[in-house]
């Protein structure tokens, strides 16, 4: 566990972890919203951990009302946020979405908000090759999901550039959490 304020780093760290780094993480960032309830990107980072971590998919209150509290900080207009915070916001709930089961219908949202995020050509400037990498890889499994094979393609395309192992190793977490989720509700 990163020793970090960095309330995205925490989630950056736990969002590759097993459940125990994810359950540390979110007690992190709710200590830290007891002392600033308002800190926004402490509150998307936990929602987006709980969205991750609500294991159990037939009691969908948290994950519903985490989803919501996430997707209301997207659709915010805030002047105060800064251009790297809101990339930052849009990373977190995209990856987070993608990880959902496809039953969830949650595709079309995860992929338009990673689709604005590649197409701002902010990535570079805000983010490390892994978390670009990621980026691309999430946005071609929901595009493959959703049955977008070309633009699956290209994301994966361009994932490969940034490692090739690493790219095929996300996107088989990716399908693998994605049919795990679904195969529990066959």
């Amino acid at each position: 566990m990163p020793h970090t304020a960095n309330p995205f780093d925490l989630f950056w760290y736990a969002n590759r972890g097993n459940s125990h780094e994810q359950g540390r993480a979110l007690g992190l960032l709710e200590k830290d919203l007891s002392k600033n309830a308002d800190d926004l990107m402490t509150q998307v980072c936990k929602a987006c951990l709980l969205i991750q971590t609500s294991q159990d998919w037939e009691a969908v209150d948290h994950r519903q009302r985490a989803i919501a509290v996430a997707l209301d900080m997207i659709r915010e207009s805030r002047p105060a946020v800064s251009r790297q915070i809101r990339r930052r916001i849009e990373f977190a709930v995209g990856i987070s979405l993608a990880q959902l089961p496809p039953t969830v219908r949650l595709d079309d949202v995860s992929s338009g908000i990673l689709r604005h995020l590649l197409s701002s050509g902010n990535l570079e400037a805000d983010f490390t090759p892994s978390q670009r990498l990621e980026t691309h890889v999430a946005f071609s499994a929901v595009c493959l999901a959703e049955g977008e094979a070309e633009d699956a393609s290209v994301a994966f395309v361009a994932a490969k550039e940034l490692g090739l192992e690493q790219a095929v190793a996300a996107f088989e977490d990716y399908q693998f959490l994605r049919s795990a989720h679904h195969g529990q509700e066959d």
